[in-house]
């Protein structure tokens, strides 16, 4: 299996990378970074670790404009996205199976040899986004093809047809944030990194599955909940983390009542509506330290905190580290 993805109109390329056959000798690891400096002053780096039979992309865009990736695909492979802040990214904008992304979202899909194009989209945040490509052989060594964990998924693979796991996109957790989090901060070297990173990588794709598969059950039990009213509130505590309104408040703004407000973002988002603003808040901040152009009194005034040590508190509570460790 062989993954290329270039800017397009350039000869800028991001990854050119090919996979393990399985009947190949066995791969140890191996970590490359690419930096693409393109002539409207915007900046991606690209860290890739192939890690045995996966390759680990994470690639942070820090764009002045939009763009556009063409990704090629040689051979048959399963793909898991995470688009974890930033702005958005629209996959075969404008085809019958055009694919919106939105920042915290993930999802699993399946496109053997393809050319794919996605639109990346700017905002005042850098686009964050986390992927891992696995071999269709050591998937289903993973997971058989019979498994009722994805029957119809599995399927469309057998087939040869281009398919994702689930017809929208699924919330990130904080379970696969902290998974993401822990690949990119690995201290371990040589032979024990691999292993780590194996194991990080079946773990997360079994928190993606495990999620797909209990909110298909949530939703047979209910009348479902109104997925559009979630993510109208969860627009409003992006805009507003800095002072965000009451429950009682956000939840006369999308028209729900209290209770349901509160079930049904935690079941679609992953998160509590005050976990969500406090997300909002810890990753904002972070990437202000990692920029260190602003204080660490006005990151914590910029993200909603009045009082230095409330902040400090807050941060060493959910990172497990000081501010200051950043900056």
């Amino acid at each position: 299996m062989r993954v290329a993805v270039q800017v397009s109109g350039t000869e800028c390329w991001l990854c050119q990378q090919t996979l393990p056959e399985p009947h190949d000798d066995l791969v140890g690891l191996s970590e490359t970074c690419n930096t693409v400096n393109l002539t409207d002053g915007s900046l991606i780096i690209d860290k890739q670790t192939q890690a045995g039979p996966f390759l680990i992309c994470k690639v942070d865009f820090q764009l002045k404009c939009p763009i556009q990736l063409e990704k090629q695909v040689e051979g048959e492979g399963i793909q898991l996205h995470f688009l974890l802040n930033g702005g958005g990214m629209t996959e075969a904008k404008g085809h019958p199976d055009e694919r919106h992304f939105s920042p915290n979202q993930h999802t699993i899909c399946f496109q053997p040899n393809s050319l794919r194009v996605f639109d990346c989209h700017t905002t005042d945040k850098s686009l964050d986004y986390f992927t891992v490509f696995i071999p269709k052989d050591i998937y289903f060594q993973l997971l058989a093809p019979d498994s009722a964990l994805h029957q119809s998924f599995a399927r469309g693979i057998q087939a040869g047809e281009s398919t994702y796991f689930t017809s929208q996109n699924m919330p990130i957790t904080p379970a696969m944030r902290r998974v993401i989090q822990e690949i990119r901060e690995c201290d371990r070297s040589g032979d024990l990194k691999k292993l780590y990173f194996e194991s990080k990588v079946i773990e997360l794709l079994m928190l993606q599955i495990e999620q797909i598969n209990a909110a298909d059950f949530n939703r047979s039990l209910s009348r479902g909940s109104d997925w559009q009213k979630i993510q109208e509130a969860k627009r409003i505590l992006e805009e507003t983390y800095q002072a965000p309104p009451t429950i009682m408040e956000l939840a006369r703004l999308v028209g729900l009542n209290e209770f349901r407000l509160k079930k049904d973002f935690k079941e679609q988002v992953g998160n509590t509506i005050y976990g969500y603003v406090q997300q909002q808040r810890m990753e904002l901040a972070r990437q202000w330290l990692l920029e260190k152009e602003k204080s660490i009194g006005e990151i914590a005034h910029l993200v909603g905190y009045r009082n230095h040590a409330h902040f400090t508190a807050a941060f060493k509570k959910y990172y497990k580290y000081l501010p200051s460790e950043l900056h």
